[in-house]
Order: structure tokens, then sequence, then C-alpha cells
């Protein structure tokens, strides 16, 4: 059970960094602000799935 928490707190460090990486693009260039954020949050939300598969794996593993 403890690679699961030591996943699931990876996933969020890694979801929490790159939504900080996409505020700071769209604070870097206000005239995009809004492109940005819709492209960033797309990508955000790609980068929280692609984690799932890794969560599923490690609760399986932490269960059986």
């Amino acid at each position: 059970m403890r690679g699961f928490w030591l996943e699931l707190l990876w996933f969020v460090v890694s979801v929490g960094a790159f939504g900080a990486f996409v505020w700071g693009m769209a604070w870097g260039y206000p005239l995009g602000r809004d492109t940005i954020w819709t492209i960033g949050g797309v990508a955000v939300l790609i980068v929280a799935a692609m984690g799932v598969h890794a969560l599923v794996r490690a609760w399986q593993a932490g269960v059986a």
C-alpha cells in the first residue's frame, strides 16, 4: 500500500508542477492568457489521465 501513496504523491506533485508551469506561461504572456489557459488546461488533463494507469497498478499491487 505504501507504493500507492508514493505514486499518488508523485501524481499530485507532477500535475501541480505542470499547472504552475501553465500559470507561469499565462502570467508571462498576458496577451495570450486565454489561449494559454485553454491549451494548458487540456494538457494538464492529459498529464493527469496518463498518471491514472500507474495509480491503478499501484493500488492493485497493494491490495494483492
